[in-house]
């Protein structure tokens, strides 16, 4: 990936820091808002038409969910801007390998990095393997060193929230059946 990139493009859900923040001031605490994939997944198609011809470099992290399996796909690949790059550390089945297999071939895409992959491990004879502008990563993109220790960490600080009767941080609703 070049690291000389120009136009990086950032997609969010709308939140964006508050005034106070800007300024350097320490932040106000803001109540959580509840993730609704299906409406935030509207929002982000919309969003991607036009982020798409303008990125330097996509870079896909999202759960896979169902509004969200196969969003990479020949159209969207064809909406990238030509000699862009991808990069995806989501999940693999966000993403129609075939398709991205057709834009770097045809050079729509210049690189790809690629850390998830549909099957896993990626199977021996992959086309993804014999590419020079495909680096394939070991599905380590998270794998931070000293991560342990912040886990515990988060672990004992809900721990200690949940021993409080305060509510717990990070909590994970199973009903959207993130994978």
């Amino acid at each position: 990936v070049d690291r000389n990139l120009q136009t990086p493009a950032c997609h969010h859900d709308g939140a964006i820091p508050a005034p106070d923040e800007a300024r350097g001031k320490a932040p106000q605490r803001r109540p959580q808002r509840r993730f609704r994939p299906s409406k935030a997944y509207r929002r982000a198609s919309r969003r991607l038409e036009y982020l798409l011809p303008e990125a330097d470099a996509v870079i896909l992290s999202l759960p896979l969910i169902s509004e969200t399996a196969g969003v990479m796909n020949t159209t969207r690949f064809s909406q990238m801007k030509p000699g862009s790059s991808f990069i995806n550390i989501g999940r693999g089945d966000l993403v129609d390998e075939d398709a991205l297999l057709d834009a770097l071939k045809d050079g729509r895409i210049r690189s790809a990095l690629l850390d998830v992959f549909a099957v896993e491990p990626l199977p021996d004879g992959h086309p993804f393997w014999s590419m020079d502008q495909v680096f394939v990563s070991p599905h380590m993109s998270a794998d931070l060193h000293g991560w342990r220790v912040h886990v515990v960490a988060k672990f004992i600080e809900n721990l200690e929230r949940w021993v409080t009767g305060r509510p717990l941080e990070n909590v994970v609703d199973k009903t959207f059946r993130f994978s």
